[in-house]
């Protein structure tokens, strides 16, 4: 891989600190020295006022797949990160362009989109929440019709409650396999070296979305609950 980029501190622009054009070059070889990909990315990033990162991507590629060479896979990448207040973090991404079916028996190229939101919210000192939403579809280039099409869903709940207890929980819902998953962990530092943590996972299905009752609309399939002991010995 060959990178190189441009550093620009620009003083007519007061609210941009940095702005970095750059271009990369690669191509990648698997252990048969087959050459699988290659391609070409160009880059522009600005760092801004308010601690805000923004950048606009375009990437061209090639690669051999399933012994069949699929060229045209260009996307065009969006993406913004800003930190301006100290309770709240937001993060945002897109890509669409063109990208491949990585099917053994059929590959194929299509018409791709994909979106990615994330926020990191901190009300206290003690509390913090990350919820999380990604979204990816991939449709014939031709018909339209979706070769997958579907969304994940994620929160993380951190609560301290004293400098030696905390709660964590994790929720997910994954739409393309229709899972639904809880994951609460307790912890308890007793001190810098000794760690006590319990926790459980609870895994369901989607049985019948047209229902209201939660309870019937998810069914557990699988839970397990641990505990784990962690002590560092200094030699």
């Amino acid at each position: 891989m060959m990178w190189q980029g441009y550093t620009i501190f620009p003083k007519q622009v007061a609210f941009i600190d940095q702005i970095q054009p750059s271009v990369a070059l690669w191509r990648e070889w698997n252990f048969d020295d087959v050459r699988k990909s290659d391609g070409i990315s160009t880059e522009m990033s600005f760092n801004m006022k308010g601690q805000t990162y923004l950048y606009v991507e375009w990437q061209m590629q090639r690669e051999r797949f399933a012994d069949r060479e699929f060229s045209g896979l260009n996307t065009l990448g969006a993406g913004i990160t800003t930190s301006f207040n100290k309770h709240i973090q937001l993060h945002a991404c897109t890509n669409i362009g063109t990208n491949l079916r990585r099917d053994i028996d059929d590959p194929d190229i299509g018409d791709y989109f994909r979106l990615h939101l994330n926020a990191t919210i901190r009300p206290t000192s003690q509390f913090f929440m990350s919820p999380d939403f990604s979204y990816a579809e991939l449709r014939h280039k031709d018909t339209g019709e979706p070769f997958y099409s579907g969304f994940i869903v994620r929160s993380r709940l951190n609560y301290q409650i004293t400098r030696q207890l905390m709660v964590r929980t994790v929720v997910q819902y994954n739409d393309f396999s229709e899972r639904l998953e809880v994951d609460p962990l307790l912890t308890y530092r007793i001190n810098p070296l000794t760690v006590f943590h319990i926790g459980s996972t609870h895994d369901m299905r989607s049985v019948d979305t047209s229902r209201q009752d939660i309870d019937q609309i998810f069914r557990q399939t699988e839970r397990q609950f641990f505990f784990k002991f962690q002590y560092l010995v200094r030699a």
